[in-house]
């Protein structure tokens, strides 16, 4: 459940809290879980594709800018697992299932073309 909720802000440091499903090895795991919960969130938010796209391609390209890597082929992979894995989750708290149909079309679109940022 790694999201934006769980990254604190003091001054200039962040704390993370709740390191639940943080793996250690793949960046792209802990990439992909929190660029799930950022598309969940927008579109229970009602943005459209476009402006989730937005927000995930700025996550990616600041990740990237900053020094980390991400396989894209790798990632393409660990972001359908991860809304998949999510969006169940959600399904099973009560979630519309509108909601999670709509979040696994994206995860879809994700698995069989452009990931975020790409477009």
């Amino acid at each position: 459940d790694f999201h934006s909720a769980q990254l604190l802000r003091d001054g200039d440091r962040i704390w993370l809290l709740d390191f639940d499903t943080l793996a250690r090895g793949h960046a792209e795991v802990d990439l992909a879980t929190f660029i799930a919960h950022i598309v969940l969130d927008g579109l229970s938010a009602d943005l459209s594709i476009g402006e989730i796209d937005q927000l995930t391609g700025t996550v990616l390209s600041e990740y990237e800018s900053s020094g980390g890597r991400v396989d894209r082929n790798r990632f393409r992979f660990y972001l359908p697992s991860a809304m998949a894995r999510l969006g169940a989750i959600h399904l099973a708290r009560g979630m519309k299932p509108e909601i999670v149909a709509h979040f696994w079309d994206v995860a879809m679109g994700y698995l069989a073309g452009d990931l975020p940022g790409d477009r």
